[in-house]
């Protein structure tokens, strides 16, 4: 259907940017990560991996390089209809980067 997205799947995912890493006897403990998260709507494609719906970039869960974005959080948002509509998505995305 054009101009819909389908829910299956759908999260809102928080990003943030790895600051840097924090080690304590020589071992990884912790990232510092930036104070000021951004949030997407992504499809997920596997246990670990999640595709924007709008610029089609893809987040791993398991991105952990300094300087690049992270996953903080995925979630459902929508889940009591099957599809929303592209201004329906990007309203969300607002809500939350505020």
């Amino acid at each position: 259907m054009f101009g819909l997205i389908s829910t299956k799947d759908l999260y809102l995912l928080k990003l943030q940017l790895i600051k840097q890493y924090i080690f304590k006897n020589n071992k990884l403990e912790a990232f510092e990560l930036s104070t000021n998260p951004r949030y997407v709507l992504a499809k997920r494609t596997n246990s670990i991996s999640y595709k924007d719906v709008f610029n089609k970039t893809t987040y791993d869960s398991f991105e952990c390089m300094i300087g690049q974005e992270t996953i903080v959080e995925a979630r459902h948002v929508v889940k009591d209809k099957k599809y929303i509509t592209s201004n329906e998505a990007k309203k969300l995305i607002k809500k939350y980067n505020k």
